[in-house]
């Protein structure tokens, strides 16, 4: 056990569905034993370790959690933990594509870890390929004055995933594993319950809503992960519902949307999606079709893209370094996109939730059940007067 072990990541995600559980995982530079005191709550680990996991954290709802990290040297970290109240307003930042861009992600983290959102999104492509330690460092350290007080909801890119075809298959490593270690995902009965891979997940946060998905596995009709999503989007009511994933359903960059772009496009709009969530396209683009918003969001540090086309329905484009911002209010939405230096990019507001898919009935549905009760009591008080006589 050394005395000398540094703080070199801490990552909070969720860890449950119903966003009521966090968890928190701890990255050090050397084995250490460490205890973390959460708003009151004592956890210790008594073996010496590089990685902790902090599991079935409570999640703040009323007032903020003051937790500190304290190793065998002495305080790690103290950090404060925004309550997400159940009705919101929510702010969420939003971007992807950090791999290879040390310089700017430093930035856009900090920027983001400066402005305090509740929840933050991440489209993807953290690291450059499977078991790319130095890229894990980078990004760790990189983003510890963000993760460590903003709940990351993550979707996997296809760079954590890649590993040279070359590579003797006694030498490959499971990449899928070695993602989850780092950044692991919640708990999901529905997600096992449908054979969805790694990494597919829901999760309730206030008003909101956010399904990651893994694009780079089958998305389809049928498939375990278009099961999975239809079933959430079915029986999930939000105000606010978004899919996070890597390959997204459209863009004018170079790579274009993805194969399974129309039945992610027919889903959103089938089931009042708010918005697509993506990366993989090094730039920032917002696409409106058949009422459904599409954010591109891959400007956080990997090689810019120019454009390659003009995809229907872009209302803005730029090739730049920049992250998003979304606030959800309790009657509307907005979302903003800012460059390295504060420049507003773009401007604009989310579809609101149509009738039913808010979790609030309708006025109509409400009127109609107290008819039904009134009359209900008219029938009992009849039934009542005349069995009397």
């Amino acid at each position: 056990m050394s005395a000398s072990a540094l703080l070199l990541g801490a990552v909070l995600t969720f860890g449950a569905s119903d966003g009521t559980k966090l968890s928190l995982t701890v990255t050090l530079t050397e084995s250490s034993t460490l205890a973390l005191d959460w708003g009151g709550l004592t956890v210790t680990s008594t073996a010496p370790a590089r990685r902790h996991y902090f599991r079935d954290l409570p999640t703040p709802r009323l007032s903020p959690l003051v937790y500190h990290l304290d190793a065998r040297g002495g305080r790690m970290l103290e950090e404060t933990v925004k309550p997400i109240p159940p009705d919101g307003p929510l702010l969420v930042a939003l971007y992807g594509d950090s791999r290879d861009g040390d310089g700017p992600h430093r930035r856009i983290a900090r920027t983001i870890a400066d402005v305090g959102p509740d929840v933050v999104v991440h489209t993807g492509d953290v690291i450059h390929k499977a078991g790319d330690a130095a890229g894990w460092v980078n990004h760790l350290s990189a983003t510890l004055p963000m993760t460590s007080a903003s709940p990351l909801v993550y979707a996997l890119g296809n760079h954590e995933l890649w590993q040279y075809w070359r590579i003797p298959k006694e030498e490959r490593i499971d990449a899928y594993a070695a993602v989850m270690a780092e950044l692991p995902a919640p708990e999901d009965p529905l997600a096992e319950k449908h054979g969805a891979p790694p990494g597919v997940y829901h999760v309730r946060v206030g008003p909101a809503l956010f399904i990651a998905l893994d694009s780079n596995q089958p998305i389809a009709a049928g498939a375990p992960q278009g099961k999975f999503l239809e079933e959430v989007l079915e029986n999930e009511p939000a105000q606010y519902r978004f899919i996070a994933l890597h390959h997204g359903p459209l863009s004018s960059g170079r790579h274009g949307g993805s194969e399974a772009g129309p039945y992610l496009m027919d889903v959103a709009d089938r089931h009042d999606v708010t918005a697509i969530l993506a990366g993989h396209d090094h730039l920032y683009e917002r696409i409106v079709q058949r009422d459904v918003t599409v954010l591109v969001s891959g400007g956080g540090g990997a090689p810019l893209y120019r454009r390659w086309r003009t995809v229907d329905g872009s209302k803005a484009f730029v090739s730049t370094y920049h992250w998003v911002r979304m606030m959800l209010g309790a009657e509307d939405a907005t979302v903003e996109a800012y460059g390295l230096e504060g420049t507003l990019l773009d401007r604009a507001a989310l579809p609101a939730a149509k009738e039913g898919h808010d979790g609030r009935a309708p006025l109509g549905v409400l009127i109609a059940g107290l008819a039904v009760l009134f009359a209900g009591l008219l029938f009992a008080l009849y039934r009542i007067v005349f069995s009397a006589r």
